[in-house]
């Protein structure tokens, strides 16, 4: 989101000088062959009159004219530098957040483990409730899944949801300990196959959380 506000903002500044500069070259071009054709112009007695330096009128008020481009020209120069600069100055996002159903699981339970990312990441929570929720993670070390469960009543389902697959945690560790924000955080080790990954987190949202299957799901995947 800031990173789409910055170029909103940048783009937004910068069109006016862009179209300033464009102006004003389109302007002195048309007014370069005006002053060729005509080179000592005057309208009604010398009300108007033009020359290759200046605009007079009424001869009272003097406009100097330059009729060179270089000054726009360098300005489209600078805003081209600037936007470039932008692009790459900017991180590239690393996270993408999508809102959709459980059928969206398994496609990215994919993309996260075929990442090439040595630390790619899938977190996937209720879209009602972002503190039940359920991550993946694949480096090259091997993949976890992994949990951090604010709320108690979930505690027990989910160890019992993995002793009943044989499955021991390799991070047990609780935070925040005797606080409104104590957190247990769980990782299990799982294997490299997509389909049973993601049969894993359905059946966590559904046995472990008792979430039914029709529920919106938010997934926030990270490179």
């Amino acid at each position: 989101m800031l990173k789409v506000t910055i170029w909103t903002l940048a783009v937004l500044g910068m069109v006016p000088t862009i179209l300033l500069a464009v102006l004003n070259i389109g302007s002195n071009m048309a007014m370069a062959r005006h002053l060729r054709k005509n080179p000592d112009f005057q309208v009604g007695d010398g009300l108007l009159a033009s020359s290759q330096s200046y605009i007079e009128f009424n001869n009272r008020w003097r406009l100097e004219v330059a009729t060179t481009n270089w000054p726009s020209i360098l300005l489209l120069f600078g805003a081209a530098a600037f936007v470039i600069g932008l692009w790459f100055l900017l991180p590239r996002q690393t996270q993408h957040q999508n809102v959709g159903g459980f059928e969206k699981i398994e496609p990215y339970v994919e993309r996260v483990m075929q990442s090439e990312s040595p630390h790619a990441y899938l977190v996937i929570s209720l879209a009602e409730d972002e503190y039940t929720a359920v991550g993946v993670s694949s480096s090259a070390e091997g993949c976890t899944m992994d949990f951090s469960l604010t709320k108690k009543e979930q505690i027990a389902p989910v160890v019992a949801f993995f002793s009943e697959r044989a499955k021991e945690p390799i991070e047990d560790r609780v935070t925040e300990e005797g606080t409104e924000f104590e957190t247990r955080h769980l990782s299990y080790p799982i294997d490299r196959a997509i389909e049973e990954v993601a049969d894993l987190c359905k059946s966590i949202f559904t046995d472990a959380y008792g979430v039914t299957g029709d529920q919106k799901l938010i997934f926030v995947l990270g490179h």
